[in-house]
């Protein structure tokens, strides 16, 4: 049985630990015996799940304790989270377990679909679309609501990087490093996407208004909301100057591509479509035959000008 000691010796520039007063020569050993725990170190819940269970269970009872709001003469159960269009919303606005519960749903379908994942008859860049097909998409469900904080980001890199190790056999700390499926820039660039079209809707739109009233509050207070809609929007100094730049369509496009990683399927086709537009308009100049249609040379940014195909970006052949 150990004996907490009756004197903690503390010199400064020394390696001891405060609560066995074990004496280390470097600071990493120092680091490692907290890491292993010390064993006379003084128990602490403090960030453990018991008690974030005992702070959510007061909230609860605070929460059943509040006023009584009535209906059509029958009265509305108070309750601390409820479900709404498939998202779980908390009272005390905390965003993170709603999160935690699309992980859980997502990675149930990531084991439903192990068998695809062992197969060596599919190809890995098959398997990383199916992934993002059927089990991103369940994560990704009411994602722009989500505060992208570090610890927030810290634990969609792990989960991604844990599901892609077992898709394609590398380690998880590769594919956290190095992502076969770029997680995170998908997120922001969906989510700067997103913030565009809110602002530029009518201005009774509640959505609307509402992001703005969260702009004005953080101009206001001096600083950015991190991990916010709009962590990834250009420098702006008011909500008018914020407006001009999401009025701005084309700008804002080219922000939500500039976040996409150049592994992306539709960056990909972007640049294969362009390629191919660009070999019939130098077909057409020649003056032979293209096999393409005229709407597939519009789609990939050329115009016609006098019977010659230009693009539209450079106004050159």
């Amino acid at each position: 049985m150990h004996q907490t000691p009756s004197v903690k010796i503390e010199v400064e520039g020394e390696n001891r630990c405060p609560d066995c007063n074990g004496r280390y020569k470097r600071a990493q050993d120092l680091k490692a015996h907290f890491t292993r725990g010390c064993a006379l170190a003084v128990a602490s819940r403090k960030g453990t799940r018991a008690e974030l269970a005992v702070a959510k269970a007061q909230q609860v009872a605070v929460q059943e304790s509040a006023g009584v709001v009535m209906m059509a003469g029958k009265r509305l159960r108070n309750v601390f989270n409820f479900k709404y269009l498939g998202f779980y919303f908390q009272a005390d606005g905390d965003r993170l377990p709603a999160m935690l519960q699309r992980m859980a749903i997502a990675r149930t379908r990531f084991g439903e679909l192990h068998l695809a994942w062992k197969s060596t008859k599919i190809p890995t860049s098959m398997k990383i679309r199916l992934f993002a097909c059927a089990v991103i998409s369940v994560l990704t469900y009411g994602h722009e609501i989500w505060k992208l904080d570090e610890k927030v980001v810290r634990k969609l890199k792990g989960w991604c990087a844990r599901c892609l190790a077992n898709i394609t056999g590398r380690s998880i700390r590769d594919e956290t490093v190095e992502p076969s499926f770029d997680l995170l820039s998908r997120l922001r660039s969906r989510r700067l996407r997103w913030a565009g079209h809110i602002l530029r809707l009518e201005e009774t739109s509640l959505t609307r208004r509402m992001l703005l009233a969260t702009v004005e509050r953080d101009l206001e207070a001096g600083k950015r909301h991190a991990g916010g809609l709009l962590t990834d929007a250009p420098a702006f100094e008011s909500v008018e100057q914020l407006l001009e730049l999401a009025g701005d369509r084309n700008g804002w496009r080219d922000l939500v591509k500039a976040l996409l990683p150049a592994s992306d399927p539709a960056v990909v086709a972007k640049a294969r479509n362009k390629k191919k537009a660009h070999k019939a308009a130098e077909l057409q100049i020649e003056g032979k035959k293209h096999q393409v249609s005229d709407s597939f040379m519009v789609g990939a940014g050329y115009h016609l000008v006098e019977g010659i195909w230009i693009l539209a970006e450079t106004e050159e052949y």
